[in-house]
């Protein structure tokens, strides 16, 4: 392997990272991001290995947000969103005891949330539930 590769591979690496965080940031959960029409617009000639590293780097979030359930508040912090959407989303699950983001009712009615969105209303129900808020 030679510094060209070890160069091209550190930047596809931080291409993925950048990508991951914006279909976080801009991609309706309820859709699969490849297939988002937008993705392809902003990241384009993304495809196969560089893809798979994308999808590395989402799963590598929801580890971390596992991992960091202890600290939902902090986690909390560090998410961008609409403030509106998620805290609309957040009382609807309050509402509906019962019910997760992978509901089909809270699906329909907020689909349109980022993945960011949909995990701060989570968060937000999570923090409620335990008195924290």
């Amino acid at each position: 392997m030679t510094v060209t590769d070890i160069g091209d591979a550190r930047a596809r690496r931080q291409r993925a990272s950048e990508a991951a965080v914006w279909v976080l940031a801009n991609v309706p959960f309820t859709l699969h991001w490849p297939d988002f029409p937008g993705f392809h617009d902003r990241w384009p000639g993304m495809e196969g290995a560089d893809l798979m590293l994308v999808h590395g780097e989402i799963a590598r979030f929801a580890a971390a947000m596992n991992e960091g359930a202890q600290d939902l508040e902090a986690l909390a912090e560090k998410l961008p969103g609409r403030y509106e959407a998620w805290s609309r989303a957040s009382n609807w699950l309050v509402r509906h005891f019962d019910a997760d983001p992978s509901d089909a009712r809270f699906q329909q009615l907020f689909g349109d949330l980022s993945r960011y969105e949909a995990t701060l209303a989570w968060i937000d129900v999570v923090l409620r539930r335990n008195g924290s808020r």
